[in-house]
């Protein structure tokens, strides 16, 4: 173990800027995803600012075939329920950030629905951090995605179901040795400052790690005076390497977890890497990644 001396006073450090898209339609972010996001905005002691989503649907021109359906009619009635969520999200995020004294400022972003990721990864650019909380579902999966590979910032994905407890006591950070790994490493840096203790998490199920790079991780963390330890994590069988990770981080008591965001373009669409795509699919504890 590596015990930092001390560690510099929070007051002199400036409020960290988070963007937190929220989704309206067809489903919108889950109201407990939402407060999960908050919650650990503040314990970063972060200033957010949420951008609510509402869709805009584009009329058509010479309309098909519609079987007897209203088509401008349906296109009001969802602007309609897009705009209510958001009403309602407003509300409710509001009253949650003034329980946790939270600062937070909110915005509306229309759009249309094919443009919603690429808005936010837009959004996401001016701020220090995005945090997006997400159960999985296709809309979601698709925003997460533009986030992590578009945006140019960390993300940090918050799951939208489970009982995780949110701390600072213990941050993991897995590593590989990657520029994806590093990228994500020093990205975090703010956070992990304000972390009891890091964690850091190899696996060599894919490539063998050089163990000067997971030593020149410990001595980076530890001229930042952080707290740090290292563990292998042994990966049994098929078991995707995201979910290993992501248990083995849950075994160390970590709130958070910090990997790098791994994809490679194919006609101009990523395509994710095993780690990346396990961890998209079954988000078991808030996860930051960098691309």
């Amino acid at each position: 173990m590596r015990k930092a001396a001390r560690k510099a006073p929070l007051e002199a450090t400036l409020p960290i800027s988070m963007h937190m898209p929220v989704l309206t339609f067809p489903s919108p972010t889950p109201t407990i995803g939402l407060h999960k996001a908050l919650e650990l905005a503040a314990l970063f002691g972060a200033e957010v600012f949420v951008s609510l989503v509402t869709i805009r649907v584009p009329g058509l021109a010479s309309p098909p075939v519609n079987f007897g359906l209203d088509i401008e009619a349906l296109a009001a009635k969802a602007e309609a329920t897009s705009q209510r969520e958001a009403d309602n999200a407003a509300e409710d995020l509001k009253r949650e950030a003034h329980r946790l004294k939270l600062a937070i400022k909110t915005d509306r972003i229309r759009t249309r629905a094919e443009f919603v990721g690429r808005e936010m990864a837009l959004e996401a650019r001016q701020h220090d951090f995005c945090i997006f909380s997400t159960g999985g579902t296709s809309e979601e999966s698709v925003v997460a995605e533009a986030l992590i590979f578009d945006a140019g910032r960390p993300v940090v994905l918050v799951p939208s179901s489970g009982d995780i407890a949110l701390q600072l006591d213990t941050v993991a950070v897995a590593w590989d040795g990657s520029r994806a790994a590093a990228r994500a490493l020093h990205d975090s840096l703010p956070l992990l400052r304000l972390a009891n203790r890091v964690v850091v998490l190899t696996a060599e199920k894919d490539k063998q790690i050089d163990p000067r790079s997971v030593e020149g991780v410990l001595a980076l963390l530890d001229r930042h005076e952080i707290d740090c330890q290292h563990f292998d994590v042994l990966i049994m069988g098929d078991k995707p390497i995201g979910t290993a990770l992501q248990e083995a981080a849950l075994r160390k008591a970590a709130a958070l977890l910090v990997m790098g965001g791994y994809g490679h373009s194919r006609l101009r669409e990523f395509v994710l890497g095993g780690a990346t795509r396990s961890v998209l699919e079954n988000l078991r504890l808030p996860t930051l990644m960098s691309h």
